[in-house]
């Protein structure tokens, strides 16, 4: 992919302090997955894609919401002609954003959830992968019961 706009995007986000540079990129990294999952990647006569990110960048230097901010992916619509491809953002989402009602209407925010969901379990995954991992150390380390005469007792302590 090629982003155009992509440094005016940046330079909003890390100009507006409701939206940052880790949030802009975390908005990123799910526009990415939107475009992989709407089939944009299998366009079979281009090796690069181009995408438009204008009103994206525009929306993350207004926005006043770090949660509307993160729940854009969920409300784009991607405009595909040929190799290139145009993020909107759908008009409800920005209208929310401008009445400030998007904070009391919960069910847009499920998108946002399920995704910060499923990065906390694939960092989970990767510690329990990774025997050798921190998450590992520790686990089932077998101690004596302090002040038992047996030397055959012990209780298994897991400290993570």
């Amino acid at each position: 992919f090629v982003f155009t706009f992509l440094p005016m995007y940046l330079a909003n986000a890390k100009t507006n302090s409701t939206v940052g540079l880790h949030r802009a990129l975390l908005v990123l990294v799910d526009l990415l997955e939107v475009l992989r999952a709407e089939g944009c990647v299998e366009e079979p006569c281009s090796y690069t894609i181009v995408v438009d990110l204008q009103e994206v960048a525009s929306f993350a230097k207004d926005v006043s919401s770090p949660r509307a901010f993160q729940a854009t992916p969920a409300h784009v619509k991607l405009i595909q002609n040929g190799s290139e491809v145009q993020i909107l953002i759908s008009t409800k989402h920005k209208e929310r954003m401008k009445l400030g009602t998007w904070a009391e209407d919960q069910e847009f925010d499920t998108p946002g959830i399920l995704r910060k969901l499923e990065r906390k379990m694939d960092l989970l995954e990767s510690y329990v992968v990774d025997s050798e991992g921190p998450a590992w150390h520790g686990i089932r380390k077998k101690h004596q019961i302090p002040g038992d005469s047996d030397s055959d007792s012990s209780e298994t302590v897991c400290a993570v």
